[in-house]
């Protein structure tokens, strides 16, 4: 909330959220929606009206990253798978590892973000493995946003704790209030009383994307191991590429769910109910709701 604006600066403010600042002298970029800022009052204008600016559509939003990202990330992962075909045949190995090493280097950064990001949560991961009463809240989290789903609400994302948890909707869910969320939350329990566990479990829960993550992690790292150590030709490499690949998509969904069912997510509880409900605010596209569990 803003209590006042000076009036003798230039005052900014986003299209998109309504955030604002003043005193800035450049166009300022908005730090939630990471968009540039409009100005809306000018001090040598002090008659300037503000007409809020038409924020860029979803769809188009949408389809330029699709664009963008997924025709950047194929042609980068074809360079690469390339490049690592090259590094492992016995004919262009000294090549390549001499001319392209840093480009072959290139997959370590996001593995090692990766794992930095593993060892900065692993309070958190072994919390949630030895606690019993986090893994019943994080499966009554899944089933709760599988209730809100059911009702056309769309979820962003959620997160869950030794207390409740926490679901980001989509910002123009405005019909979605206390009672509603509350309603989801007391039919989730209910139904996985009641029996219904395929509900605690979901294909796109984090668990099964770090496991997606590290079982392709752990795929690449062999065959790049096998390929450099052994005297490989370039097709039967590529034909293990394409195994592993193939093992990768085959096996993660499967692994991941095994993953949930056994490490992260629990349905052995006594009594479960919801306590309290609290709107904490919303920023750029998603609104935010903390739901309280009581769990014995």
């Amino acid at each position: 909330p803003v209590d006042w604006v000076d009036r003798t600066t230039d005052v900014w403010a986003c299209p998109r959220c309504d955030a604002f600042i003043d005193g800035a002298t450049d166009e300022p970029f908005c730090t939630r929606c990471r968009r540039g800022m409009h100005r809306i009052l000018d001090p040598a204008d002090q008659h300037t009206l503000y007409t809020r600016p038409t924020a860029p559509s979803r769809t188009v939003e949408l389809v330029f990253k699709a664009l963008v990202y997924g025709v950047g990330g194929l042609l980068l992962f074809g360079f690469l798978v390339f490049l690592l075909s090259m590094a492992m045949d016995v004919h262009w190995r000294d090549f390549v590892l001499s001319h392209m090493t840093f480009v072959l280097l290139f997959p370590l950064i996001p593995a090692l973000a990766i794992v930095h990001g593993l060892w900065e949560a692993r309070r958190e991961l072994v919390a949630l493995f030895r606690s019993r009463k986090t893994r019943v809240v994080h499966g009554l989290e899944h089933a709760t946003i599988a209730m809100l789903e059911e009702d056309g609400v769309t979820v962003r994302s959620g997160l869950s704790d030794h207390w409740g948890f926490r679901v980001d909707l989509e910002v123009d869910e405005s019909r979605v209030d206390e009672a509603a969320l509350r309603g989801a939350a007391e039919e989730a329990i209910r139904r996985v009383v009641a029996g219904d566990d395929g509900l605690t479990i979901t294909r796109l829960c984090g668990t099964s994307l770090l496991v997606g993550v590290l079982l392709a992690s752990l795929t690449f790292l062999a065959f790049l191991v096998v390929g450099l150590v052994g005297a490989l030709q370039l097709p039967m490499i590529l034909l293990l590429a394409g195994l592993g690949l193939g093992l990768v998509m085959v096996g993660r969904h499967p692994l991941g769910l095994l993953a949930q069912r056994y490490l992260t997510v629990s349905t052995d509880f006594q009594t479960a109910s919801v306590g309290a409900i609290e709107r904490i605010g919303s920023g750029g596209r998603s609104l935010s709701w903390t739901v309280n569990l009581r769990v014995d």
